[in-house]
């Protein structure tokens, strides 16, 4: 039951977007019930009523201290930066570190499993929910129901594709029903993906498949499975290209966004600026302010729990300094 708690909880935000997006009503609670849920599955009770966390180990050490860490440190800033929500999320691992370390073991290959099984469900889902049962092709942003509440968002949704390509990559079928599966699913999550155009989803699938391919490339049944899952995608991509212009025009504005946003990081001006990458530079920029501060308290011990940016590396040593990041 642990491993489909920890599948619950990875896909909780992602199911409550796709089930609120199909009725184009708000669900209230569903997120939050459905972590709650995941919590019940997680936990080995019985350790519990023991208080014994066999699974315990030093990933979990350096986690805990961390958020301990950076909750004390941020305490004063608690409202400076209107961080409440920042602050709960980052304290939120807390009781994960526990849930996971009351259970003595994990099995991965079902974990795997039962991702799969849920990202081949939720992509199969969006995709009817995203083209209308199929009559239409259009991008997203953020989907707002008839009293203008936000229910679903591109970046949560994309998020379906980025955990999808990583447990396909490693999921080792075992049956035809296996093989059906993800000739059905594979496709379904790349058109998503284009869909979706979210780039940052790009970039970590294609971090995935560059890391695997130095990393795993010597073992000849992951280099087929590598092989076989990419040659998916890019087929999918390549009927959907050639048999529907609307569907091509979406790519080549998905192409030509990526690629504007790569030079306005980069600082070369190629035509149109980006406005997100442009943000993220501003982030950036802040972040190194506050990490190279002339204050050496802060360069040492950060300044705690904040404003959120996209750079995990950076956000750790903002936030806890030196020390959050040796941490």
């Amino acid at each position: 039951a642990s491993e489909a708690g920890i599948v619950l909880l990875l896909f909780s935000r992602q199911i409550a977007n796709v089930a609120r997006f199909a009725i184009m009503r708000d669900i209230p609670w569903i997120t939050e019930i459905l972590f709650l849920l995941s919590f019940a599955l997680m936990f080995d009770w019985r350790q519990i009523r023991s208080l014994r966390f066999e699974g315990w180990n030093l990933t979990f050490s350096l986690y805990f201290l961390y958020v301990i860490y950076v909750g004390i440190i941020g305490t004063p800033n608690l409202f400076r930066f209107s961080g409440v929500s920042n602050y709960v999320y980052v304290l939120f691992i807390l009781p994960i570190i526990f849930a996971l370390a009351s259970n003595k073991k994990i099995d991965v290959a079902v974990f795997v499993r039962f991702g799969v099984y849920a990202a081949s469900f939720l992509s199969l889902a969006l995709l009817v929910v995203i083209t209308d049962g199929f009559t239409q092709l259009k991008n997203i942003n953020t989907i707002y129901d008839g009293n203008g509440v936000a229910i679903a968002d591109r970046a949560t949704l994309s998020q379906i594709g980025i955990f999808g390509v990583a447990l396909f990559l490693s999921f080792r079928p075992r049956t035809k029903a296996d093989v059906a599966l993800l000739c059905v699913s594979v496709p379904a999550l790349a058109i998503d993906l284009v869909l979706l155009n979210r780039r940052s989803a790009f970039l970590v699938i294609a971090a995935y498949f560059l890391l695997l391919a130095v990393y795993e490339f010597k073992n000849i049944r992951f280099r087929l499975r590598y092989l076989w899952i990419g040659c998916g995608i890019l087929a999918a991509v390549a009927v959907f290209v050639l048999c529907s212009d609307a569907f091509r025009e979406l790519l080549l504005h998905s192409i030509r966004t990526m690629f504007n946003a790569v030079m306005t990081f980069l600082g070369i001006d190629a035509g149109d600026k980006d406005p997100a990458s442009l943000e993220r530079i501003m982030a950036q920029r802040e972040a190194f302010a506050a990490i190279f501060s002339f204050d050496l308290k802060e360069v040492l011990f950060g300044i705690g729990i904040g404003s959120q940016i996209d750079y995990p590396l950076l956000q750790s040593m903002r936030d806890g300094g030196i020390v959050g990041f040796a941490l």
